[in-house]
């Protein structure tokens, strides 16, 4: 980091702490498309959904069906620094870069978002995946006005359940929120589990987070320059809520594997200019390109 740079970063800091966020905010921010594509298995072979997609996203009804979805089910959008856990702080009203070091003035926030809209909310995401299948989510060709890092410890997999779903259940679900980090620490875990904020919390018992999950794991291609591909891949069991109890879900509700599927869920993930983020995890997750080696699933987690 340079001394321009420094001086910069330090003063959009003091403008955040004085309030001013909203007006001095921004950082690398994605150009024109990228194209996402979803593949999963079945038994009578994979099942591939695909749509080309800007950048452009806020809320639902901005999402557009992915091709090859039955029926149209299901829907997608993407989100630069307007959609995602990190720029809400829940039942307050506020946007923006909520709390410290959640999105610091120089990064982005990147969401790929995925709904169910209208009549088919209580369709399936992925009709007739093989039982406890993985979902591969590849999107390519984001590119950025700048040089660009992902730093590893913001990869975030958020899931939603509705009231309207969850209020059927002989034992509904305290929290309709639940959320896998690809890391352990995450890196604004604190932050998080300020009750004030009350995004990662306890409540009901059930902690509805699991830092470094056995079940997501992230690929990204092309840190440090200009365009970046992404590879999600989650076993099916992702999409179960950390509350679930093995009940029995009500005729017209998902649940293609017995337990009730989410309405909704997003990846997101911090976008920075520079590689300084990168550098706490050292030159092997460089080298490596963010590339894991895939544990075993562990059910004790679910």
């Amino acid at each position: 980091m340079n001394r321009r740079h420094l001086i910069l970063t330090s003063v959009l800091a003091v403008l955040q702490f004085a309030g001013l966020s909203d007006v001095v905010h921004g950082g690398p921010t994605p150009v024109g498309t990228s194209t996402t594509t979803i593949t999963y298995p079945t038994s009578a072979g994979p099942v591939t959904l695909n749509g080309t997609l800007d950048y452009n996203g806020q809320t639902p009804t901005d999402s557009a069906p992915l091709a090859g979805s039955p029926n149209g089910n299901v829907r997608s959008f993407n989100s630069v620094n307007s959609f995602g856990r990190r720029m809400v702080i829940p039942n307050s009203g506020l946007t923006g870069p909520p709390f410290d070091d959640a999105l610091r003035p120089n990064e982005s926030l990147i969401s790929h978002a995925f709904f169910k809209l209208g009549g088919n909310n209580n369709a399936e995401f992925f009709p007739n995946i093989d039982d406890n299948g993985q979902v591969t989510i590849k999107v390519e060709g984001i590119s950025f006005d700048q040089p660009v890092f992902v730093d590893p410890s913001t990869v975030l997999i958020h899931t939603l359940w509705t009231d309207s779903q969850v209020s059927q259940l002989d034992f509904p679900y305290f929290n309709l929120h639940d959320h896998q980090t690809l890391t352990d620490p995450f890196r604004n875990q604190d932050a998080f589990e300020n009750p004030s904020i009350n995004v990662f919390n306890s409540a009901g018992g059930t902690p509805n987070y699991v830092l470094a999950s056995n079940l997501i794991d992230v690929i990204v291609d092309g840190n440090g320059t200009n365009q970046l591909d992404l590879t999600l891949t989650f076993f099916y069991d992702a999409l179960r809520n950390f509350e679930e109890q093995g009940q029995t879900v009500p005729a017209g509700l998902p649940a293609p594997q017995g337990f009730l599927e989410p309405f909704h869920f997003h990846l997101e993930y911090v976008v920075a200019p520079e590689p300084g983020t990168l550098l706490l995890f050292g030159v092997a997750g460089l080298s490596l390109g963010l590339r894991r080696k895939r544990k075993p699933i562990a059910r004790e987690l679910l």
